[in-house]
């Protein structure tokens, strides 16, 4: 075989492996978007059925504006302070998540747990979600009126500067909206009820949404590419034309932005 020859063989076998691998590639379905609820009875659906819990309602939302490949794991466990959150950290890391709904801290404010152990657990999480590159939605509690002046504007600047200092979508308080209103409470007056679920999916959703429609935008945006990757990918007849440095992308096809998501 002459030398020239064998070159373009060699160069023409490896157009064809890239080329299927390619096709392979744009033939698989993208994974689905994964949203991790990570929190406490807040955030469980405490006393509520399953499809009445927050991750549950929170899945049907986004589905309702377009996202449909998408899943929503509820990994929210009645009880939790931050510590136990901390303990099970590995597990939620496990699932791979491309958006965690972070509501931790609630049971700590109810037991006066010192405001520097909260801030210390939820700072080891959340920089683990930042080394993951997980967009992190985090939610901030409040603390009950008779835990005093002090405790409470503690516990409210320990949140804000953990939003500040790793950059999450803050959301201030859980309850907004929900607190204090027997109508959208169970008997204990503290957690919500289905209609106080469907208040905080509301007041909640456009954060979720930034960090979905984010990992969304990635998503299609890689599928372009590889798609024109194929188009351009091409054997002609004494040579193999390899795809241009800059191929021409089109816009991601993305759900429209519903009214009001992204406001502040």
């Amino acid at each position: 075989m002459k030398p020239a020859f064998k070159g373009f063989h060699t160069l023409l076998l490896i157009a064809i492996i890239l080329v299927s691998f390619l096709s392979t590639e744009a033939a698989q379905a993208q994974p689905p978007i994964r949203v991790v609820v990570y929190g406490d009875s807040l955030l469980s659906g405490y006393q509520l059925q399953p499809e009445q819990a927050f991750a549950a309602k929170l899945d049907r939302k986004l589905k309702e504006y377009g996202f449909m490949n998408i899943e929503v794991i509820n990994m929210s466990v009645p009880g939790e302070t931050t510590t136990g959150g901390l303990e099970r950290l590995q597990s939620v890391l496990d699932q791979r998540p491309d958006v965690v709904v972070l509501g931790l801290g609630a049971n700590d404010a109810l037991r006066g747990i010192p405001t520097n152990i909260l801030y210390k657990n939820l700072s080891e999480i959340l920089s683990k979600f930042v080394q993951n590159r997980i967009y992190t939605v985090f939610i901030g509690m409040k603390a009950p009126s008779n835990m005093g002046y002090s405790y409470t504007a503690q516990l409210d600047q320990s949140f804000r500067t953990l939003a500040d200092v790793y950059k999450t979508d803050f959301y201030p308080f859980a309850l907004e909206g929900v607190v204090g209103n027997p109508e959208l409470n169970l008997a204990d007056g503290y957690h919500p009820n289905a209609k106080g679920v469907d208040v905080m999916v509301e007041r909640i959703y456009p954060h979720v949404d930034n960090g979905v429609r984010s990992k969304w935008n990635a998503n299609a945006y890689q599928q372009n590419m590889n798609d024109q990757m194929q188009q351009h990918m091409s054997i002609q007849e004494g040579g193999v034309a390899l795809p241009s440095a800059s191929p021409q992308v089109d816009s991601p096809q993305i759900p429209p932005i519903p009214a009001g998501v992204g406001e502040r």
